[in-house]
């Protein structure tokens, strides 16, 4: 028998098990908060230089065409008058060599040191506070570029942790990390300390959403295992479009970073509330613990079990011990075997384009004109339907071909994009959202695909070392972007041909529909042979066994 055995024996999906994933949900809900609210908190409002002369209490924001041509100079490149230089019509006796620019009455072009923001839309954001404009504007970017850099740390470090020292534990730590670092942020004096802090908390992201979905995959029989990495997908989402409420509501960031820190003091609760796996705890030889949990389990589920029982059938599972020194959690065991180093190779390639496409076109089509707020919700929104997809599709088609078919659509779209127009914009819009559509929703089937094709003592370790792969993806997101000015569409080509490429390495990916979840290194390494799928079979006539044996019970 296999372990999922077990799962049906103490009530496959019942209500322990929807109580127990339904607050595995909102962890990654709550992360979605932190990782997305950069774009409220770091907005850039209008701005223009302070004059001299201005109190920038008092100071009125929009000045008559006259007074602006006395006091800037014209920006050839933004068409309008310049918001980081002034004429300094204090300074007329200079001479030449210091004058780089004068305006008609002789007066020279300065750098302004002092700025004035329009408050009409923010009351008050990291840049307006901290000037991270002009000259200062690389700082913003340096901001984006750590808060990758620590999702990526994240997704490395908690997935081993997670391997070693169990699932509950690391979901608690990155709860107290994640409050800790956003009530700093709140308080950061200056602009550094802000985005250490901030580096911190979104390190805890691909933690939590990693951690959760394969406790929720560990808790449950393999038809549900769709229904849990699309729900936490779901929930992710819900917690990206509340991040547009809370900044409708809160114009100041430093309120605005309190307030989404407030939620996370609810995950605290979960050391008292969510059990470890089982699973987990009997591939660490921790049987005892196990039994215990899987005993609670059947009896909030109405099913009849003892101590005597669970032994009985957890005594059947052959394939299933405690780990020897061998199976020691770490990176260097996704490379150590032929099997799993293929695997891991594959699935960090397209988990890269993945999450390189995904922020790429987040943040190219973001420039939509409008309302920001309504803009944002949209580009949330456009992600429910790319859940949907796999929800319909995977249980019915398998997870390879829906991750290929995934690539496919999105490398398709995004390579026929390059043939619109300059001046048709929507119809390039367009297929941006249906290569983001795509896109999104292969991000979900390969969370989900990765996270069976790794045995129970590596999976953690092996989902986290992806997810840290993908991530230089989000870094190296804006230099694609930055290619169009190289040629227009060149980001689009660049996606689109990486995304076909990845799909067509992921057909030497095994299957894993209807698959027994590996256990052992040597389950993993046998994942996808003829043998272990005939292993799965009988597997599955024994759970059946076991579920009309259940309903006999009941009877």
């Amino acid at each position: 028998m296999s372990f999922d055995n077990v799962i049906v024996a103490v009530g496959g999906f019942g209500r322990y098990q929807r109580r127990i994933y339904l607050l595995l949900c909102i962890p990654p809900m709550f992360a979605a908060f932190h990782s997305m609210s950069g774009v409220f908190l770091a907005a850039q409002p209008s701005f223009r230089c302070l004059s001299p002369g201005e109190n920038p209490e008092n100071a009125t924001f929009d000045l008559p065409p006259n007074i602006s041509a006395a006091a800037f100079p014209w920006d050839n490149d933004t068409e309008s008058w310049s918001k980081c230089e002034m004429y300094d019509l204090d300074i007329q006796d200079q001479t030449e060599d210091v004058r780089p620019s004068l305006s008609p009455t002789g007066a020279p072009v300065v750098k302004c040191d002092s700025f004035l923001y329009d408050k009409s839309i923010f009351k008050n954001t990291i840049t307006s506070e901290f000037n991270l404009i002009c000259n200062r504007a690389w700082l913003r970017a340096l901001a984006d570029s750590l808060l990758v850099v620590g999702m990526m740390a994240g997704a490395m470090v908690f997935g081993g942790l997670a391997d070693r020292y169990g699932r509950k534990p690391i979901i608690c730590l990155c709860a107290v990390i994640q409050l800790t670092g956003a009530l700093l942020a709140s308080v950061a004096p200056e602009i550094f300390s802000f985005m250490i802090f901030r580096s911190i908390v979104t390190s805890t992201e691909n933690g939590l959403l990693v951690i959760t979905v394969v406790s929720a995959l560990e808790m449950l029989v393999s038809e549900k295992r769709l229904l849990a990495g699309i729900g936490i997908q779901i929930f992710y989402s819900f917690g990206y479009i509340s991040v547009a409420l809370f900044a409708y509501f809160i114009r100041d960031w430093r309120f605005l970073q309190a307030a989404l820190a407030v939620p996370s003091f609810g995950l605290l609760t979960y050391w008292w509330l969510i059990p470890e796996s089982a699973r987990w705890l009997f591939s660490n030889g921790r049987r005892e613990e196990a039994k215990e949990i899987l005993l609670k389990a059947s009896s909030e589920n109405g099913i009849k079990s003892s101590h005597n029982h669970l032994d009985d059938i957890l005594n059947e599972i052959c394939t299933i011990n405690k780990p020897s020194e061998s199976e020691k959690t770490s990176v260097v065991q996704l490379f150590k075997y032929p099997n799993l180093r293929r695997k891991t190779i594959l699935l960090s390639i397209n988990w890269f384009v993945i999450t390189s496409a995904y922020y790429g076109l987040s943040w190219n089509s973001g420039n939509l004109g409008g309302d920001l707020y309504l803009n944002f919700a949209l580009v949330a929104l456009v992600e429910l339907p790319g859940h949907m997809l796999p929800y319909f599709t995977m249980d019915r088609w398998g997870r390879k071909i829906m991750l290929c078919g995934c690539m496919f659509l999105a490398g398709v779209v995004l390579l026929l994009a390059q043939f619109v127009p300059s001046h048709m914009i929507w119809p390039k819009v367009l297929l941006t959202m249906l290569g983001k559509f795509a896109i999104t929703a292969a991000y979900d089937v390969i969370i989900i695909f990765a996270a069976e094709q790794y045995p129970t003592v590596l999976r953690n370790t092996g989902v986290g070392a992806c997810a840290t792969y993908a991530t230089i993806g989000a870094i190296l997101a804006p230099y694609v972007n930055y290619s169009s000015v190289v040629w227009n569409s060149l980001p689009f080509v660049i996606f689109g041909t990486a995304a076909i490429m990845a799909g067509v390495l992921a057909l030497r990916l095994p299957e894993t529909l209807n698959q027994i979840l590996p256990d052992t290194i040597e389950d993993g390494e046998r994942f996808g042979s003829p043998n272990y799928s005939e292993q799965c079979a009988h597997y599955k006539t024994r759970s059946d066994e076991t579920k009309s044996l259940q309903e006999n019970e009941k009877i």
